[in-house]
């Protein structure tokens, strides 16, 4: 100032001066400057500068923000976002969290509560059937299976009561849902429900535990609301998961057999006829009958008392295969039994065979007339034996087991080598039909060459003065006549046993669907070789069964005007002597009788009322026509056989009423009873048949004493001695001449045995004249 010249001053802070300025100027808001500055800088961002002259920038208060240079004053952040640290920007808070205007932090979202984007400006609350348990949480968790929250903004979840059940899943779970009918739960924060088992049921929802079935109801399904009705006569299982038929009823089954029922209810039935039923499927077979299986519901009533019953049918001891009616190896059959083999049971069959066919020679060797009294009273009783011996086998009814034994005990009378000896055991093997069949078709032939051989023999025997003569020459009887007399004897003999055995070839059972033959059910019927015998007994049915009676009646037919002929007594006598002469022809309808009784009945509805019915009507019919006719010309035979056709015919009806079970319900005394009189009216025919024997047994043993009588007195002459012949010889005439006389008076009486021959009428006219006298 002193030499003039100006002193220059330098501008403070918050001011600045250009070049040749006289003075300082302030800095605007939002810039600042230093001392001695030329200019103001702006401020920084994230400071401001709200007044002018600043020296400095201030950094913005928390909370808020400078976005720019020059900044005059700061601003706050928006929600949802909070300053930076330098204050220059403002940064949005994270998810799960948020931030209110002028917040200089974000604020977790707190537990219940979520954010799920950045920049949240506040927490929402989360739903129902979800939750969040922990603070800053970006999203609500579903709750887990078996629980449930009903509330907003919860923070756990709480387990589904019991009753009720939450499913596992991604989805919300604002409550539990209630067990449909059917289910069940009884635990607490269950993630399903449990199905009723089969047996129980529940039908309203919600349910804790499920209930059983009541008693005649079931259910076999699991998960049902409720129980099905069982069907009538049934009641459900002890486990409710099946009916059960009640005890004297049993399932109906499909194919018969025993099976658990299905959805649709099986109806039970009656008890099947041979079974008793315990309820359910407990089946068991009665004493008496047989099955299959244990599943099969198809009873067969056995032949014998063989089958012990029970649920697998057990056979007796020595029996085995269907029906019980094969004999095991070491058994061997013997009448309708199979008995255990021994030389015990050997033996006495064979002292039977002989005994029979001793009695089939004395009948061979019989005069041709002197014994007519005897031979038709033998006709009678030998015609209905063999009709009774055959109807057990003939008509399948459940006999009294007395009866049949009794019945078995008759088989001699057919000449049935299998059921009279035990031959499975007489040869160590078993002996089926087919051998049996073979026997039977070649025992005529091998009796008559029998017999051929046995006339030779003694005639041989005889020349040679080895044999008593056996031809009376005053009767003029041939070997011819005798040879004839006794072939034709065979024929008579034979004749029903041989047609049923042709006739059973065709007897097959359907067994379990397989056809096995009812003389032998280890055979199987309708194979290779079931057809060649059935070609045969084809063949037979004509050979046979018609060729033997067309055979005698055109024999007597033949001869009707020759019937008193010495030649044709002796030879065909027997067909016709114990008849009327009207009735000459009688032998031949009695022989069909006979083979319709016990052959040709098995076809008509076998083990049926049919079948017993049709052979009552023919066995009625011979009643009437024996009372009209009175074929005998002895009034006690004609009695006689009417009483036997009465007793078959009694025997058949006590069968129909079997049949028909009208001893189901009968009281043991009565069904005993009723077997007595089954067996007395057959006993009763066979004691009147061998009482008639008695007057004609006592001639024949007075004939034979005295004839021993007369051998003896020629024995007394032939050996007294010289000295005393005279004595001795007069003694033995004088004996010789009384047996003469009683021999005599036994031709006499065997002429009153006999029609008299010479008043035999000579042609039909004769004996219709004679009838009507």
């Amino acid at each position: 100032e002193k030499t003039g010249q100006f002193e220059c001053k330098k501008c403070s802070a918050g001011t600045f001066s250009s070049v040749f300025s006289d003075s300082c100027s302030s800095c605007t808001a939002g810039t600042y400057s230093l001392e001695d500055r030329t200019g103001c800088a702006n401020c920084l961002a994230g400071t401001f500068c709200a007044n002018p002259g600043c020296s400095n920038c201030t950094l913005c208060p928390t909370g808020s923000v400078s976005l720019g240079l020059g900044a005059a004053h700061c601003t706050q952040c928006e929600a949802g976002s909070i300053p930076r640290s330098d204050g220059a920007a403002c940064v949005l808070c994270p998810a799960g969290s948020s931030a209110k205007p002028g917040d200089s932090q974000c604020t977790n979202c707190p537990a219940g509560t979520f954010a799920a984007q950045q920049g949240s400006t506040s927490c929402i609350q989360c739903e129902p059937g979800t939750k969040s348990s922990a603070q800053g949480s970006s999203s609500c968790e579903f709750c887990e299976a078996g629980t449930f929250t009903p509330e907003f903004g919860s923070l756990s979840c709480t387990s589904c009561p019991k009753g009720t059940f939450s499913a596992p899943g991604n989805f919300s779970r604002p409550s539990c849902s209630a067990c449909l009918p059917g289910t069940y739960t009884d635990i607490l924060g269950s993630k399903s429900c449990t199905s009723c088992s089969p047996g129980s049921y529940t039908s309203v929802p919600g349910s804790l535990s499920c209930l059983q079935c009541d008693t005649y109801t079931y259910i076999n399904m699991t998960g049902q609301a409720a129980c099905r009705s069982c069907q009538p006569n049934a009641r459900g299982s002890n486990d409710s998961i099946s009916c059960e038929c009640l005890p004297t009823f049993y399932p109906k089954m499909a194919g018969g057999q025993v099976v658990q029922y299905p959805d649709s209810a099986t109806p039970c039935v009656t008890c099947p006829d041979g079974a008793e039923c315990y309820g359910g499927t407990d089946v068991r077979a009665l004493p008496g009958y047989w099955r299959d299986d244990v599943i099969s519901m198809t009873f067969y009533a056995c032949p014998g008392a063989s089958c012990l019953g029970g649920a697998s049918s057990v056979c007796e001891e020595g029996y085995a295969g269907p029906l019980c009616a094969v004999c095991t190896p070491g058994f061997g059959q013997k009448v309708n039994e199979c008995v255990k083999c021994n030389p015990q049971s050997v033996a006495v069959g064979w002292v039977i065979l002989v005994g029979v066919f001793v009695v089939f020679l004395a009948l061979m060797f019989r005069p041709p007339s002197n014994s007519q009294a005897v031979f038709a009273k033998i006709k009678i009783l030998v015609s209905f034996l063999q009709v009774i011996s055959q109807i057990t086998s003939t008509y399948q009814v459940k006999w009294p087991g007395e009866f049949s034994t009794f019945v078995g005990l008759l088989a001699f009378v057919n000449l049935d080598l299998l059921k009279m000896t035990s031959l499975d055991c007489a040869i160590g093997l078993h002996v089926d039909f087919y051998t049996t069949y073979i026997l039977q078709m070649i025992l005529p032939l091998c009796l008559s060459l029998l017999i051929t051989i046995i006339f030779i023999v003694w005639i041989l025997l005889h020349r040679r003065g080895w044999l008593p003569r056996i031809l009376d020459k005053h009767k003029q009887e041939t070997i011819i006549d005798m040879l004839v007399r006794n072939q034709l004897f065979i024929l008579v003999l034979l004749y029903p046993g041989v047609s049923t055995k042709i006739l059973a070839i065709f007897k097959c059972r359907d067994v379990s669907g397989t056809f096995l033959h009812e003389e032998d059910f280890s055979i199987q019927c309708y194979t290779s070789t079931w057809y060649i015998y059935m070609v045969v007994s084809s063949i037979m049915c004509c050979v046979w069964i018609a060729g033997v009676p067309a055979l005698f009646l055109s024999v007597l037919v033949r001869f009707r005007m020759r019937l008193d002929d010495k030649s044709i007594t002796s030879r065909i006598g027997f067909l016709y002597y114990p008849y009327r002469p009207l009735f000459f022809f009688w032998e031949v309808p009695e022989l069909i009788r006979r083979l319709f009784l016990t052959a040709v009945v098995n076809f008509v509805g076998r083990g049926t009322a049919t079948q017993f019915v049709v052979a009552m009507m023919l066995s009625l019919l011979s009643m009437l026509a024996q009372l009209i006719c009175l074929p005998f010309s002895d009034a006690s035979n004609n009695w006689l056989q009417l009483l036997s056709l009465f007793a078959i015919f009694f025997t058949l009806f006590y069968g129909l009423l079997a049949v028909l079970g009208a001893f189901s319900l009968t009281p043991i005394a009565t069904q005993r009873f009723l077997t007595f009189l089954l067996l007395f009216v057959n006993v009763i025919v066979i004691l009147g048949l061998v009482i008639s024997f008695v007057p004609i047994l006592r001639r024949l043993l007075q004939r034979i004493y005295n004839m021993w009588r007369r051998r003896r007195a020629n024995v007394i002459k032939a050996i007294t001695p010289p000295m005393r012949a005279r004595s001795w010889g007069q003694d033995a005439d004088i004996i010789v001449e009384r047996d003469e006389a009683h021999n005599g008076d036994d031709d006499a009486e065997d002429d009153d045995d006999n029609y008299n021959r010479s008043s035999r009428p000579t042609s039909l006219r004769d004996m219709a004249m004679l009838q009507l006298s």
